[in-house]
């Protein structure tokens, strides 16, 4: 039994430690002219990160576009890396040079304004180094038009960038930095259909665009384990640490000081509830109990919908291990915020590898309370994350397949999903809960009082303030104080074309979000069972759940008030994921709560030595 246990862990390291060999690319160098492949990846609104296309959708130098093969991480990012005709010579310097002239048929001309319009970005791809620049921009016309002529009506002209001038640093025979420099001088003016139908009558023939770039290397000293230092810094969702930190902080502090002051008030009140409880007048006489001590022989039965509870706690301990290995692994710098593709890639397989940590502890607490069925339990549980995932992604790839974004997944990917799902996730989580099987027959929950069989009667006349769904809120409310500017700066990454970088502090505050949720939930538990009322089960997993709550509250108010995102398409994916965001971390938060609720109650009713 403990070889296989032995065995069974071995595997698993050697599984994730070889995917991560996996997901290491060896950096290219180059020789002296070689040819340096300049790719197109996407476009898309700068406001609406979801909302991506092919760079090749503009219509602009397309002529036989070949596409790279993707690999999966590339493939949950959205990338679409085709082949442009910007391609230069490593080291050589390449003078303003004619790429292409294409026809502004009315087609054209109709994706290049909505393109203005949005406020399009693109992102080429250089040696493994994105670079973004803006498709075309606003300009006000230096004359108002001949129907206005006062300028009283607001107009705008539309002018798309024609010169793309590539300026590489290297080291040696290695690429450090890129940019892309765009002169507002080169922009041409984007013709409306009317100015277009009247241009062609008068030539006989449709105008064309004309595409220009240039090339300038750059020797740089920075050395090339370095380079995506400045590029992590130009991007940073906090690019001044310190503000980060203070503000941090500051939030810190605050709920720190809210936590110990419930906590001195909870331990007080303990120690007065001992000290009655061991006086020589409260062990004559029983009668006059009150508050927690008359439940003892009520808050150790098993809870209904007992299989539900231990599935949605096994999901929220396996989150629990995945979150800590992923934060282990990003403060090490394996996992690099600049590699999004990849970090898409190494969650995926810490869930599937990490999904025996969910079936062990769901069925180890099923069998330890008494459960019977923990067959059906098994299967509850390796559904209780993956089913809503699967759903609200399957709504978001119907989406993004109508719009033709490429956010949307091949349905040859989302088989290979399911395929890892099926022949990773499932077995792991039927291991677990056979060692979990194993395990529970040989120390089963003993606790100090043995339940009634007939329930006692709740009490009836309880204040707003002591009700369930109050308490619920209020638990969720303190831990959600403690990390909402850290949830601002996370929102802002992921939502605003910006690397979050520091996850350091993003360490430190899930850590605290864990101690503040495991005190404020017990203290609320603590009040509950003080007003007679039993039911602390699933009510200390909804304490500490209720965070999600406030997630949701906050992506609308992010949405509205600190993003200028738009269109249907962004909307449901902002909304879908934010929703995902919210479920994972009420199970998270509701598996702490629930333990740390169960080891205190097992305390307290230890301590008081109640018959």
């Amino acid at each position: 039994e403990y070889m296989g246990e032995y065995s069974a862990v071995t595997l698993t390291h050697q599984m994730f430690f070889l995917g991560v060999l996996v997901l290491s690319t060896p950096p290219q160098r180059y020789s002296e002219s070689q040819i340096v492949e300049i790719y197109g990846n996407k476009v898309g609104p700068q406001a609406n990160p979801s909302e991506t296309y092919e760079w090749t959708s503009l219509g602009l130098c397309t002529h036989s576009v070949q596409k790279e093969k993707r690999g999966l991480g590339e493939v949950l990012r959205g990338d679409v890396k085709a082949h442009t005709v910007f391609d230069t010579s490593f080291k050589v310097d390449q003078p303003s040079t004619l790429q292409c002239s294409t026809a502004m048929t009315p087609e054209l001309l109709s994706k290049l304004r909505k393109a203005v319009e949005n406020d399009y970005v693109f992102e080429f791809i250089v040696d493994g180094i994105p670079v973004h620049g803006r498709v075309g921009e606003k300009r006000r016309p230096l004359l108002p038009p001949i129907d206005d002529p006062t300028g009283t009506t607001e107009r705008l002209d539309l002018m798309i960038f024609t010169h793309f001038n590539f300026e590489i640093g290297y080291n040696g025979d290695r690429i450090i930095s890129v940019r892309v420099l765009q002169d507002s001088r080169s922009a041409v003016k984007i013709p409306t259909l009317a100015e277009l139908s009247d241009r062609t009558a008068v030539d006989g023939q449709l105008p064309t665009l004309d595409i220009f770039s240039s090339v300038v290397w750059v020797r740089s000293v920075v050395n090339f384990e370095d380079r995506m230092d400045s590029y992590v810094q130009e991007r940073a969702a906090s690019p001044n640490a310190d503000i980060h930190w203070l503000s941090i902080v500051n939030s810190f502090v605050l709920v720190l000081l809210l936590t110990v002051f419930l906590s001195l008030i909870l331990v007080r009140s303990l120690r007065n509830d001992f000290a009655v409880i061991s006086s020589d007048e409260e062990k004559q006489s029983r009668d006059d109990e009150t508050g927690w001590k008359l439940l003892a022989h009520d808050v150790f039965r098993a809870p209904p919908n007992l299989s539900f509870l231990c599935a949605i706690l096994g999901s929220g301990g396996q989150l629990c291990v995945m979150v800590f290995w992923f934060l282990l692994l990003s403060c090490a710098g394996i996992l690099e915020p600049t590699s999004r593709g990849t970090i898409y890639v190494a969650s995926l397989a810490l869930y599937a590898l990490t999904s025996v940590v969910s079936g062990y502890i769901s069925i180890l607490q099923y069998t330890r309370l008494g459960g019977k069925d923990w067959a059906r339990t098994m299967a509850i549980t390796s559904l209780v994350f993956p089913l809503p995932f699967a759903t609200v992604a399957c709504a978001l790839n119907i989406v993004a397949s109508v719009y033709g974004s490429t956010s949307k997944l091949p349905w040859t990917t989302v088989g290979i999903l399911f395929c890892v799902w099926i022949c990773v996730c499932f077995p792991w989580t039927v291991v677990g809960a056979i060692l979990a099987r194993r395990s529970s027959g040989k120390s089963k929950y003993r606790f100090p009082v043995t339940p009634n069989l007939t329930p006692r009667e709740l009490p009836t006349n309880i204040p707003w303030f002591a009700s369930g769904p109050f308490q619920i809120l209020f638990a969720g409310f303190l831990p959600f104080s403690a990390v909402y500017m850290e949830l601002f700066f996370i929102f802002r990454s992921v939502w605003a074309h910006q690397l979050y970088t520091l996850y350091p502090l993003l360490s430190l505050a899930v850590v605290l979000l864990c101690l503040v949720t495991a005190l404020v939930t017990v203290s609320v538990m603590y009040f509950t069972l003080a007003s007679e009322d039993y039911r602390w089960w699933w009510r200390s997993w909804a304490c500490g759940a209720s965070m999600g709550v406030f997630v949701c509250a906050y992506s609308v108010y992010f949405f509205c008030f600190r993003s200028a995102m738009f269109g249907l398409l962004q909307i449901t994916f902002f909304f879908g994921y934010s929703f995902l965001l919210a479920y994972a971390m009420s199970l998270v938060l509701g598996f702490i709560g629930f333990f740390a609720t169960f080891a205190f109650v097992r305390y307290i009713y230890s301590r008081a030595k109640l018959a």
